[in-house]
């Protein structure tokens, strides 16, 4: 039995843990386990403090030694495969979750984490396969239901997706992920009205949210009768293009004060000559995102992606608005003179990599039986590249990849935007760099792994008309859809 002692290190701890306050819960705990060693709901407490804080390392020995005392605890073998998959341990977290099952093969919970864990490396027919499992034994699994429905979506049955997601939120109403992952289904079948209400759940993700001090009142779409409108950004610098294409219709009824990433300041003042554009990071303080307004000279504000769902759904005049540095581009256009009669930029793959979002990117070998049959220069539009990936694409292509000289194209977002400016085409998967040509009216190419739900289930962008959307007949059909670009540049 735990001494009086002990229990009130314990209860403290577990209550500045419930309060965020990690680091005080983390003081309790190990005064609650060096009076009472081997503790395992102390140990438990330990590993999911330090979880939170980010410490996985910690969180592995602490669930470990809890099982140690509790083998059949298996909600510290779920906890564990996390921490595990933080690490970059996939191995070791099947592993543990295999070894459960082998005890206690009824445990709906345990297959849930396991398919966590294969969906991780991108297996996911059998993270299909365990989720299922998972629903048999525990029907009202919201958290089973939910990652089915994505699987099941990113396979391209989205009737069978809005079934599965139409059932988590029935259980959970107000389960924020839940809403926002349907709200992508219903996009990519053109369901704007639905699709955009659904989005807006994604200003209540924990974890995701930005404490934004000083903003001031928030805009519901009404008329503002010359009210200056700050729209403040979020998301990406694809997303935040794609969105400001509303700007324009806005600026109509008053002034507008645009906030951005930093990267895309000098390119939307330019775009956007009657806005006030002002670059300003989001910072962290802790595990919080933050930001400040106090710079802000405005009566109301709006998230920058929810003008669809104020404002219609699709801009009401779409056309390409991004405008590049003049001189720039005369620079790049004698570059690019030089190139030849014809040349398509290229970017295979966004900044992040691994996982199931490999899945979503064409192989390289495809790419390169693509860029070996395309009759123009290839020219490299890719953000971050790896020099090995250069070497790859040229060695199965049999074709140089020309890299735009002196431009880094991750944080010259301005520059890159003149470079993409000179080119005849540009094929890219659904990352920054079709947003950014497409802005620009560079007819463009999106290589897909089924369908966008930035497309409204139209074969064009609304956001951007001069992007194709190209899909396969089936998720994953990539030889289809490089054949389907090849026509269209030809």
């Amino acid at each position: 039995m735990a001494s009086p002692q002990a229990a009130h290190h314990y209860d403290t701890g577990i209550a500045a843990l419930e309060a965020g306050r990690h680091a005080e819960a983390i003081g309790a705990l190990e005064q609650a386990l060096a009076a009472n060693p081997g503790d395992p709901a102390t140990l438990y407490a330990l590993g999911e403090a330090a979880s939170q804080l980010g410490l996985h390392q910690a969180a592995v020995r602490f669930f470990q030694e809890t099982l140690v005392q509790v083998p059949e605890r298996h909600e510290a073998t779920i906890r564990l495969s996390r921490a595990l998959l933080a690490l970059m341990r996939h191995g070791d977290a099947v592993d543990a979750l295999r070894d459960a099952l082998s005890r206690d093969p009824e445990y709906a919970g345990l297959w849930l984490a396991l398919g966590n864990a294969v969906r991780e490396i991108g297996d996911v027919e059998n993270g299909a396969t365990f989720y299922r499992e998972a629903l048999r034994l525990n029907p009202d699994s919201v958290e089973a239901l939910g990652n089915l429905a994505d699987l099941v979506f990113d396979a391209g049955d989205v009737t069978e997706a809005l079934a599965l997601y139409d059932a988590a939120v029935r259980s959970a109403p107000a389960n924020a992920q839940l809403r926002l992952n349907r709200a992508l289904a219903l996009l990519s079948k053109g369901d704007v009205e639905g699709g955009w209400r659904d989005y807006e759940w994604r200003l209540k993700i924990p974890g995701r949210v930005v404490e934004r001090r000083g903003a001031p009142p928030a805009w519901a779409g009404s008329a503002r009768a010359g009210q200056t409108l700050l729209v403040m950004s979020e998301q990406g610098i694809g997303d935040q293009i794609a969105f400001a294409a509303f700007v324009p219709q806005l600026m109509a009824d008053g002034p507008i004060v645009l906030e951005c990433e930093p990267r895309l300041e000098a390119l939307l003042a330019r775009s956007l000559p009657g806005a006030v554009v002002r670059g300003r990071p989001v910072r962290r303080e802790g595990v919080t995102l933050m930001a400040d307004y106090d710079w802000a000279e405005a009566a109301l504000s709006v998230h920058l992606a929810s003008l669809p769902h104020l404002c219609g759904g699709k801009p009401l005049d779409p056309q390409p608005w991004l405008k590049p540095d003049t001189a720039e581009q005369a620079r790049w256009m004698d570059w690019r003179k030089r190139l030849g009669p014809r040349a398509v930029g290229i970017s295979w793959r966004s900044g992040l990599k691994g996982g199931l979002r490999d899945s979503q990117y064409a192989p390289l070998a495809r790419w390169a039986q693509f860029i070996g049959k395309m009759d123009a220069v290839p020219v490299v539009a890719q953000y971050g590249v790896d020099p090995s990936e250069i070497a790859t694409l040229e060695g199965l292509s049999g074709k140089t990849l020309i890299v735009p000289p002196g431009l880094d194209q991750k944080d010259e977002i301005d520059r890159t935007a003149a470079m993409l400016s000179t080119l005849d085409a540009v094929v890219s998967a659904p990352t920054a760099v079709a947003s950014i040509s497409g802005a620009l009216g560079v007819p463009t190419y999106k290589v897909l792994h089924y369908r966008s739900w930035m497309s409204l289930g139209a074969d064009r962008e609304p956001f951007m008309p001069a992007v194709m959307c190209v899909t396969p007949p089936h998720a994953g059909q990539w030889r289809q859809v490089f054949e389907q670009v090849l026509s269209r540049l030809g």
